[in-house]
């Protein structure tokens, strides 16, 4: 027993076995139907967004590196600041070097285009600083820029900052001071202190001793600074009066406080050098790698130092100098210093402190002038980029600098001058009548932020089945997109839909081949005999001629050719064309050669393409095998039947008589068959005789054609037919034409 047949012989049992009402279910089965479609457009586009897939997934492996598991590793500076690096050393511009040439600073010759004066809003949204004028005051002589001069940043003058003033030191913060704003405060005793009224004479414009106050006289903050007007400020109330009055318990007393506000420019800071060494460290998934610049290890880094990449979009950045590029273009190798003075660095990033801030960026009245980096600061960005792989080689980081304009300021602790006293009683004798004194230190300039970014990685062999999984996830949906494409937007789409959505029946599709297969093979038999194909022991099946003649029709019939010979000749060679594309497919030969076609090629053909011949034969040969058993049993039941008299019914226990058969089973298929065959042979002379018999068609002629000439119409079968007009006959006359 084969195994076809062992199959069909299961399908049997298991027809016998499932209830009729349970088959309909469980006897079907749903499955993703593969089509081939040939569709030039379509077959393209779904190979185009395959190959873009395979580029999608090449490049997370490849460039994105998707196939490692990375992280961000935990980084952070070591650094010095430098009176002069080592290129300062070489070329003179160290700290020490610039602070001492201060004539040659644009900042302390012309500190005026450096002013700026903050702009403020009052609650009704007016601006009260800047201002020329105190509307308040109706004195022309009395006049001020600002209302909270706090904020303003004028009258500056150069100071030599100590260096070790100059620079705050963090863990990954710097900070190095560009402009300091120092207020004096000094609390005095409130007796004589005037409270200005408008158009009041202020007493008193220049400073006086203690005792001249105790006569009595009335005096104000201004009358006890340590500076002249043109270089400090004596912050103020609204309301003008200059002082502060506060209620001291302990003593019993009100002091009022003085306010001197002082400008300065730090003298060089940009000079001072920043020397800078990094480290890293990995989680416990990397192997907890670790490694340092300081000195030269498996995975310590080689340092890349380059502008950040984001700068690119800003404008108005300068160009890093010559020298500098160069000297960017060589790599820092592990235990090397990485050494730059902060005016260095700020070109790196694009800026210059002498050079206007962004004006986004700073409160500005409308037609204010622009600040300068210089007095308002600006945070310098060095982020440590690093690319490590566990187990690899070459370790990097690259340094990547950039800056960000705004305000940036931060305090220092306050300098006590005189101090408050511990006595319960106010010497007023004492100190000149001073309670306390001291200084507030307000700083703006470079603030330096590190941060430790760029990634670990390493091989992982689950990522990789990931990123291979995603690919094979994104292959589907090309032909997807086409299958959508196909049954909704191409032209064909009503045939396409049918051909990918359809429901398949094994038995009405075999049976449906069976039956092409009777006419196909009806009609072969009848071109043999006819003489239109010639078979002999070398020539197993039609050749291109032999096929164009059929197309051509009868010759012996009217109307001959049916198509001109070009036409049939072309439809001919497509029928070769789908027969050697049918044998590519199949992996079959036929039963003719390449230049010939045969009967099996015919069947394959034009029973579609589920069904091929070679396939046809083995299925019928199984499903055949089933009827024939059937078939066996019933004519030896109906023999058996015969013989006996009798049908058993119920297990044979009761018999019923029955009128015995006139004819065996054979005998009365064998007229059916005969019957069938005899209606068939009818039908068929049938047909010959309508194609014998001359059909006729009426023609009219047309206008401009006369006897002799020819004309070209089309017969109610779709084909062509060439006319001679007859001799007698003009335009308008119908001609009944056979064809």
């Amino acid at each position: 027993m084969t195994i076809v047949s062992y199959f069909f012989g299961l399908e049997g049992w298991l027809t016998e076995v499932v209830p009729k009402p349970l088959q309909t279910v469980m006897f079907n089965f749903s499955v993703a139907k593969k089509a081939k479609i040939t569709d030039p457009f379509l077959g393209v586009l779904e190979k185009v967004m395959m190959i873009l897939v395979l580029l999608y997934v090449v490049n997370n492996i490849n460039d994105l590196e998707q196939h490692k598991i990375v992280e961000v590793p935990v980084g952070y500076p070591t650094y010095e600041f430098l009176r002069y690096t080592q290129q300062q050393l070489k070329d003179g511009s160290g700290f020490n070097s610039v602070r001492n040439d201060i004539n040659q600073l644009p900042y302390c010759s012309a500190s005026e285009e450096y002013e700026y004066l903050r702009a403020q809003k009052d609650d009704s949204g007016n601006f009260i600083s800047p201002t020329e004028d105190f509307t308040v005051v109706t004195d022309p002589e009395v006049k001020r820029k600002g209302v909270v001069e706090v904020f303003n940043d004028d009258k500056i003058g150069c100071k030599q900052i100590n260096y070790a003033e100059l620079k705050t030191k963090q863990s990954a913060t710097a900070y190095l001071t560009t402009f300091q704003k120092e207020t004096l405060t000094t609390s005095y005793i409130c007796d004589g202190f005037q409270h200005p009224v408008t158009g009041a004479t202020t007493v008193g414009f220049n400073r006086v001793n203690y005792e001249s106050w105790q006569n009595g006289r009335t005096y104000d903050c201004q009358d006890f600074r340590e500076s002249s007007d043109d270089k400090s400020t004596i912050i103020g109330k609204a309301d003008l009066s200059k002082h502060f009055r506060t209620t001291e318990h302990e003593f019993g007393e009100d002091s009022c406080a003085c306010l001197e506000m002082r400008n300065y420019f730090s003298v060089a800071p940009e000079s001072i050098g920043l020397e800078i060494f990094h480290s890293f460290r990995g989680s416990e998934i990397m192997h907890s790698v670790a490694a340092t610049s300081m000195v030269d290890s498996k995975y310590s880094p080689t340092t890349f130092v380059v502008r950040d990449p984001r700068m690119d979009v800003r404008e108005g950045l300068i160009d890093i100098p010559a020298g500098l590029a160069e000297r960017l273009k060589v790599p820092f190798e592990p235990g090397q210093p990485i050494s730059f003075s902060l005016k260095e660095l700020l070109q790196i990033a694009g800026a210059d402190l002498d050079d206007a801030v962004d004006p986004n960026t700073v409160p500005l009245r409308p037609g204010q002038p622009i600040p300068k980096r210089r007095v308002t600061g600006v945070r310098l960005n060095i982020d440590l980029v690093y690319s490590i792989e566990v187990g690899g080689s070459e370790p990097t980081c690259e340094m990547r600098v950039s800056f960000d304009d705004g305000l940036q300021s931060w305090s220092q602790d306050a300098r006590t001058h005189q101090r408050h006293s511990i006595s319960e009683t106010w010497d007023t004798a004492r100190n000149n009548g001073v309670l306390k004194q001291y200084s507030e230190v307000v700083n703006r300039g470079i603030v330096v932020q590190f941060q430790a970014k760029g990634i670990i990685k390493k091989f992982d062999f689950f990522q990789l089945m990931n990123v291979l999984t995603q690919g094979l996830v994104l292959f589907p949906l090309a032909t997807f997109v086409v299958y959508f494409l196909a049954i909704t937007v191409s032209p064909r789409r009503k045939l396409y839909s049918p051909a990918i959505n359809s429901h398949f029946n094994y038995e009405k599709e075999l049976g449906s081949f069976g039956i092409s297969s009777l006419f196909v093979v009806s009609q072969y038999a009848a071109w043999k005999k006819d003489g239109k194909i010639k078979i002999t022991d070398t020539k197993k099946g039609m050749n291109l001629d032999e096929l164009t003649e059929i197309l051509m029709g009868d010759k012996d019939a009217p109307g001959y050719p049916l198509q001109p010979k070009d036409v049939a000749t072309n439809f001919a060679a497509t029928i070769f064309d789908a027969v050697k594309a049918l044998r590519k497919d199949t992996h079959t030969k036929g039963d003719g050669k390449d230049y010939e076609i045969g009967l099996a090629d015919l069947l394959s053909i034009e029973t579609g393409e589920i069904f091929d011949y070679d396939t046809a034969v083995k299925m019928a040969g199984g499903a055949g095998s089933q009827f024939k058993k059937s078939h066996k049993m019933t004519r030896q039941n109906t023999t058996r039947s015969r013989m006996t008299g009798r049908l058993s019914i119920g297990g044979g226990a009761r018999t019923q008589p029955v009128q015995p058969v006139s004819q065996p089973v054979t005998q009365q298929v064998q007229p059916q068959v005969q019957q069938q065959q005899q209606q068939m042979q009818v039908q068929q002379m049938q047909q010959q005789q309508q194609q014998q018999q001359p059909r006729n068609m009426a023609v009219v002629i047309p206008a401009g054609v006369g006897p002799g000439s020819m004309i070209t119409v089309q017969t109610p079968l779709g084909t062509n037919l060439q006319v001679a007009i007859p001799p007698n006959a003009h335009p308008g006359m119908t001609l009944q034409v056979p064809y």
